[in-house]
């Protein structure tokens, strides 16, 4: 076994014994107001020794912070690819409050994330989810298109690759989950086009793909996590089938919907630390359902039968607050004008 020399130890122990007192220096002159200064002296050590993770750590959120994104978005390859570490990218990605305030630099941030070949896939399918949002918030028709279609392109590559379905991997890695999710943001942004045939399309494939998977098979807390996402795109076939006034089909979706509401209430969850009430919005959805049931729709629909069931598509819980704004989204599905 080749043992390093001496020299070799020596300087290893010198930059990392530069790299902490650089890193502690540059927290003093923050706390002090001096955020440039302590950011050039994070990055002239970055540039002695670039590949020094402790260094290359602190210096992202600066960079960031100072709206040099091409620059954070190398370090942060540059931090994965030496040393295997994403923790600032994934607080990025899944912690709202670390993003930047404004969309814009919010947008700009993920979109180069999103074209990054040298970080993790996983992260940079979760930066179109976010870059889809961010579109429908700014109503950017020609970005929500764009973000549509490399969506459905990763749609087709996860459903294409049979190990998706088995995926052992946890929650954000999770190859099934992350189906699910990029899915309820493909019928968000079918909704915010009004791309209704798409909007549809969205709740089939989810329905037949609910059909021959079973969700016993993937990582057991990921399957869990996903109810709600997966509950909503399943609604959307039973949305279809009340505007249809397909009972066939609104059995169908119902049973989906069911099977989707047993699975998280199984005892193995009972423990679950997830922070979302996903029982909870299991069962209000199939109180939703049960409101359609307790109608007369097949003889004639009325929107309030649905209201609930289209308000859980998009919300977390019913309130009546809600109702304008969800009923000019599904207005193509209602009798009457919102």
């Amino acid at each position: 076994m080749i043992q390093p020399s001496r020299r070799r130890i020596r300087t290893y122990l010198l930059e990392w014994l530069l790299a902490w007192g650089t890193v502690a220096t540059a927290a003093v002159l923050r706390w002090c107001g001096s955020n440039l200064i302590a950011y050039r002296l994070l990055k002239g050590f970055q540039e002695r020794w670039p590949r020094n993770p402790v260094v290359l750590a602190a210096i992202i959120p600066q960079a960031v912070a100072l709206q040099e994104d091409h620059f954070a978005v190398r370090m942060m390859e540059d931090l994965w690819i030496n040393s295997g570490h994403t923790h600032y990218l994934h607080r990025l990605l899944f912690r709202r409050s670390m993003r930047p305030t404004d969309l814009d630099r919010r947008l700009a941030l993920f979109l180069l994330i999103a074209a990054s070949h040298k970080l993790p896939d996983h992260y940079r399918w979760y930066s179109l989810i976010i870059i889809a949002y961010q579109a429908i918030a700014i109503e950017d028709v020609s970005l929500m298109e764009r973000v549509a279609n490399d969506l459905e392109q990763l749609t087709n590559q996860l459903s294409d690759d049979p190990e998706t379905f088995q995926c052992q991997r946890s929650n954000r890695e999770n190859r099934t989950k992350l189906l699910i999710s990029v899915y309820t943001a493909l019928f968000r942004l079918y909704l915010a086009l009004l791309n209704f045939t798409c909007f549809e399309s969205v709740g089939t494939r989810v329905s037949e793909m609910v059909g021959r998977i079973d969700l016993n098979a993937m990582d057991q807390d990921s399957s869990y996590r996903a109810t709600r996402n997966l509950m909503r795109c399943l609604a959307i076939e039973a949305l279809q089938a009340w505007y249809l006034q397909d009972a066939a089909r609104w059995n169908h979706a119902c049973q989906r919907l069911q099977r989707a509401h047993d699975h998280c209430h199984s005892p193995a969850f009972d423990q679950s630390n997830a922070q979302e009430d996903h029982r909870g919005f299991a069962r209000e959805m199939m109180l939703a359902v049960a409101a359609v049931e307790d109608s007369e729709w097949l003889e004639q629909k009325q929107d309030g039968q649905i209201a609930h069931l289209i308000t859980l598509i998009i919300k977390t819980t019913y309130e009546p607050r809600f109702l304008p704004k969800i009923r000019a989204m599904f207005a193509p599905y209602l009798t009457a004008m919102p």
